[in-house]
């Protein structure tokens, strides 16, 4: 039997560089068909969920309580990969208490195996709070106009070189065990991946990481038109497969012909 991936040994991957794999997955069925041993180590309910599942502009509107029944459904799937369920926006900037609260909803109504929340220093207070809770936390760093809208009309919301390593190093002294990092250049990501203990986890964030996230729905090319990124590299062209199966099933409807 494989067993669950756990801190350590994703710590043990780190120490012998070797590379992590993290994949989206916010249904059973889904989080069951991508958890082969050997090919994933942590899967991500992401709040991504909210423009290609749920058919929302952004990952904004995103609720607490709809993380919950995604989270709940794929850590039903019982894994060998690591679940970490994504904190929406809301559920941990007000107060460290409400911070450990949702944190441990996830955690214990969500069966998540951990948490990932967004910021720097400034969200130290709320990991401490969470971690106090004995919920594991992955801190979340990056460029971050994709979750916030009124910022997509100018440029990503860039910090300095410095600003950023130091965050990064907050995070890790804070007790994150692993570090998601978003739409940083390439050599910025490189230079935190050195600097750090505990595994980063890179996504649009160059080569040098210790690990790479991908959407699962846009890497099989089921994300609905227009919500591409740059950084995605497609692998299979699901959703022309799935239009064209159901096209041909209404024809045969159509016209007499199924299960004749």
């Amino acid at each position: 039997m494989v067993s669950k991936v756990t801190v350590e040994s994703l710590q043990r991957k780190k120490n012998r560089n070797l590379k992590i794999v993290m994949m989206t997955a916010c249904s059973y069925s889904m989080a069951k068909l991508i958890d082969a041993p050997g090919v994933v180590e942590m899967l991500l309910v992401s709040d991504r969920l909210g423009p290609l599942s749920l058919g929302y502009d952004s990952p904004l509107p995103v609720t607490l309580e709809e993380m919950l029944h995604h989270a709940k459904a794929v850590s039903r799937a019982k894994t060998r990969a690591m679940v970490v369920a994504q904190m929406p926006y809301l559920t941990y900037e007000i107060s460290t208490s409400e911070a450990a609260r949702n944190a441990g909803r996830l955690y214990k109504e969500g069966l998540a195996d951990a948490v990932m929340l967004r910021g720097g220093r400034a969200v130290a207070g709320s990991i401490a709070a969470i971690l106090e809770a004995n919920v594991p936390v992955v801190g979340h760093l990056g460029f971050f106009s994709a979750a916030h809208p009124f910022l997509e009309k100018g440029s990503h919301r860039r910090v300095h070189d410095g600003q950023a390593l130091e965050d990064a190093r907050r995070l890790e002294e804070a007790g994150c065990f692993a570090i998601f990092l978003e739409h940083t250049p390439r050599s910025l990501a490189g230079r935190i991946s050195r600097a750090l203990k505990i595994p980063v986890i890179g996504f649009g964030s160059g080569p040098l990481c210790d690990g790479q996230m991908l959407s699962t729905e846009e890497m099989l090319g089921l994300a609905p038109s227009g919500r591409g990124m740059r950084e995605i590299k497609v692998y299979a062209a699901l959703g022309r497969a799935v239009m064209g199966a159901a096209r041909l099933f209404a024809r045969e409807v159509k016209k007499g012909e199924y299960l004749r």
